[in-house]
């Protein structure tokens, strides 16, 4: 592919992915569409719709990874199930269907599943015609994904105050299939020759999956992962609470858009124990920001602990991209990169669920007190990943866990 042609794949990437990061603008949602059906539904109820969406988008991936269809194909599915899925719930008011119900299908379901597949196949595809920069490329990737949600969640926020909930999720509707249209033209699969085909390395999924230092990653990223939806999941109520606008919370999904940005281009330069140590580090001090915030009511607080906290939750996607390709080899990397996702299964059904749970007993204080006690976790799996990569390396003569380092 000529490098002309693969920098506008990048662009039409982020396109795509940035109007696929409305995934995590639910909490922009919830308050209209509870308030519009009577405040029926209690927080749980309306935590489960996100968790389902998180889930079904991991499921989406794992999907396109396994199936492994062309690009052009998964986009155009995708963007049919999140359109029709929005469509339906723009008539909740006209079916005989229970409206929470038809949440949890159309935007837990069905736009998880389609945000997922879209999402693997176009990451998987355009990152690896930048295998000299795959980290940085990930990142701008990963950056539009994370972006996405703050400027959809803004002009959702203002078209649900103008035409109402209902009629914003039909605009929506239209314009996913306009976004899914862009990204069948622009987007193509990551073609390689018949030699790059015979040189291409890496373990298949089973047998990534028996290596003790993936095993620590996932646990480390499924817990950085948790304590970012504990908070994104209702990052505009934290916001209310100290008479900030509730748009304040999509700080926090703006600063993990950077910080996928951001920790991809360091994992290029620092490889990763250093980039997942500075992601702990900054997962910590969001956690201490918001607990101190949420004591003394100080706002500034608030916005502080959501944009470290933020940045910590893009850390984990910028670290995993590039971590799978760097240790595991580009043969199955859609694949292996679609289970490494699963993390966020186990983190979206810990953290929103946890989170609710903390702070109907004990108040949003104590919700950041349990995110600082994930950091401290997120600490020891660190030094258990230094002290088995290092063993590794002087009983196999360099070798990580048993396998070669890929990334050269």
């Amino acid at each position: 592919m000529k490098t002309s042609n693969r920098w506008i794949e990048l662009i039409a990437g982020i396109f795509v992915l940035f109007n696929l990061g409305l995934i995590y603008s639910w909490s922009i949602f919830s308050r209209p569409l509870n308030h519009y059906f009577g405040n029926a539904w209690s927080q749980g109820q309306l935590a489960l719709v996100f968790t389902l969406s998180m889930i079904f988008f991991c499921i989406g991936g794992f999907l396109n990874g396994l199936l492994r269809k062309k690009i052009k194909k998964v986009l155009a599915g995708s963007a049919l199930l999140i359109s029709g899925g929005f469509w339906l719930i723009s008539l909740a008011d006209t079916l005989s269907i229970p409206p929470l119900y038809l949440l949890y299908v159309c935007y837990g379901v069905l736009g998880g599943l389609g945000i997922g597949l879209a999402f693997n196949s176009v990451i998987a595809n355009v990152s690896q015609k930048f295998k000299e920069k795959q980290g940085l490329a990930s990142g701008v990737l990963l950056m539009g994904f994370g972006i996405g949600s703050v400027f959809l969640g803004s002009a959702c926020e203002k078209l649900i105050a103008a035409f109402g909930v209902l009629p914003t999720f039909r605009a929506l509707s239209i314009w996913i299939l306009i976004n899914g249209l862009i990204g069948v033209i622009f987007l193509r699969d990551a073609l390689t020759t018949p030699a790059e085909a015979r040189l291409a390395t890496g373990l298949a999924p089973k047998q990534m999956l028996k290596q003790p230092l993936f095993g620590l990653y996932f646990i480390w990223v499924t817990l950085v992962s948790a304590a970012g939806l504990m908070v994104i999941n209702d990052a505009a109520n934290i916001a209310l609470a100290v008479n900030l606008r509730g748009t304040i919370g999509l700080l926090m999904p703006a600063f993990s858009g950077i910080g996928k940005l951001t920790f991809g281009y360091l994992y290029d330069r620092l490889k990763r124990s250093r980039t997942m140590l500075l992601g702990s580090l900054f997962l910590a001090v969001g956690g201490f920001c918001l607990a101190g915030g949420s004591y003394s009511g100080q706002a500034a607080l608030i916005i502080l602990g959501l944009i470290f906290l933020g940045l910590s939750y893009g850390s984990g996607s910028a670290i995993t991209a590039a971590f799978i390709s760097q240790y595991y080899g580009s043969k199955f990397y859609a694949a292996n990169y679609s289970l490494a996702t699963f993390n966020l299964v186990f983190s979206a059904l810990i953290g929103p669920s946890l989170a609710v749970q903390v702070e109907a007993n004990y108040g949003t204080f104590y919700l950041f007190l349990v995110i600082l006690l994930l950091a401290a976790g997120a600490f020891v799996l660190l030094l258990l990943m230094k002290f088995i990569e290092t063993k590794g390396e002087k009983s196999r003569g360099g070798e990580v866990c048993g396998k070669k380092d890929f990334s050269n």
